[in-house]
């Protein structure tokens, strides 16, 4: 424990996160990372460790450590001059954030800093908050979600692209993302996440402070005493009662085990049921979010297969092809689901829904000829013979004795002429 001499010389140090660090790729326990993210600049030394939901002790030499491995430096008092302004809880800071777009990439600026923006979020957000959807959203307004955050982020859309330290940042978004789908989707679950105190996102801002009094957590504003008043509330609402945690723990535990009991079978559904149930009852474990990730891959194949095939015994075209763009959101690096696709959507007339698949098979795979025609097809189909003409010069690019490309060539040719 600590002297008062010492407590008064610890009051008078204020941690903040020293220039350029980036608090994720700031190595630690999820106990030791929810200590750095209430760092902010202001919170004096002994207040971080009172707060931090761990020993005193652990979290005084964790913060030495720290400040020794230069991620964090000590800031003057809040309010006075030259103490700088440490970056947002959870996101970057402009200056940082700018100063990780890189020009030399395959992805423009504009969304590099979007990874940036929502890699930074991710433990500030709840699985509503990440999906976007009210509290109230219904399992259909879920997935409507899912997918568009998918078609966004899903990493093998940018298959081949030079991305960087992007690619990781894409992977823990399209995780977490995934995570937030699955445990949401399913009433099962879900109603275990709405029950749960733990709720990822839910301990950010703990309790809101009582009408008329100060706002003890705006830095400078208020009495120091108010301010303890308020963070000792805050601590307290991290607490679930002894006989509640340990029962869900146990609980998580069971069905973790038996996830990884179902997966020795392939039986990747009842695996993935398992380690979602898991999650939910114990969403604070590093290892079932680990394991879950593990076994979405292989659930997404079979959910894609299974869509595929039934896209094929459907007679309606326009359901095959809702079907086919379903099993894309499984499996967006399978260029063949998209070719098909885009056929499937020109022959029904949707020239829109068929050029958005054709350009998809053409970026992921720019060497076939097939791909850069099926383009010009769909741009001459629409009238837009420039466009046309622009794909099949590209598949001239690629083979140009291929004897499909001059035949298109002179389609278009015969269509621009009238």
């Amino acid at each position: 424990m600590y002297s008062d001499t010492d407590a008064i010389d610890q009051s008078e140090r204020i941690p903040r996160l020293a220039a350029g660090v980036d608090p994720l790729c700031v190595p630690g326990s999820p106990a030791e990372a929810y200590l750095l993210s209430r760092i902010d600049g202001c919170t004096p030394w002994p207040t971080l460790c009172e707060i931090g939901g761990m020993p005193q002790e652990h979290a005084d030499k964790l913060l030495e450590r720290w400040l020794a491995e230069g991620f964090l430096a000590l800031a003057a008092p809040c309010g006075e001059v030259g103490s700088g302004s440490a970056s947002p809880t959870g996101a970057f800071s402009q200056e940082s954030a700018e100063a990780e777009v890189d020009s030399s990439l395959d992805l423009s600026p504009e969304f590099q800093r979007r990874i940036l923006d929502f890699d930074a979020s991710l433990e500030s957000l709840d699985y509503f908050e990440l999906l976007g959807v009210e509290r109230s959203a219904d399992a259909r307004s879920v997935k409507q979600a899912y997918f568009a955050l998918s078609r966004e982020f899903h990493p093998d859309r940018y298959y081949r692209r030079k991305m960087g330290s992007f690619a990781a940042r894409l992977d823990r978004i399209f995780t977490k993302i995934v995570e937030a789908y699955e445990l949401l989707h399913d009433p099962t679950t879900r109603a275990e996440v709405e029950r749960n105190p733990r709720l990822p996102g839910q301990g950010g801002e703990g309790p809101t402070p009582d009408s008329g009094e100060e706002q003890a957590g705006s830095p400078g504003k208020s009495a120091p005493k108010a301010r303890m008043q308020y963070l000792s509330r805050l601590r307290e609402s991290f607490r679930l009662p002894a006989n509640v945690s340990s029962e869900r723990c146990w609980k998580a535990r069971r069905f973790f085990q038996a996830a990884e009991m179902a997966l020795e079978i392939e039986n990747f559904q009842e695996a993935a049921a398992n380690a979602r149930l898991a999650i939910a009852f114990d969403p604070s474990e590093e290892t079932y979010r680990v394991g879950f990730a593990a076994i979405q891959s292989d659930v997404h194949r079979l959910r894609a297969r299974a869509l595929l095939d039934r896209a094929r015994s459907v007679g309606a075209q326009a359901q095959a092809l809702d079907l086919l763009e379903e099993a894309i959101h499984y499996r967006p690096g399978d260029v063949e689901i998209s070719a098909r696709a885009s056929r499937l959507a020109m022959a029904l007339g949707d020239l829109p829904r068929a050029m958005n698949h054709a350009q998809s098979a053409a970026q992921m795979e720019p060497e076939r000829v097939a791909h850069h025609l099926l383009c010009a097809r769909v741009s001459r189909r629409s009238g837009d013979f420039e466009s046309a003409r622009a794909a099949v010069q590209r598949a001239l690019d690629v083979d140009a004795d291929a004897p499909e490309v001059a035949a298109e060539w002179e389609r278009v040719e015969r269509g621009a002429r009238g």
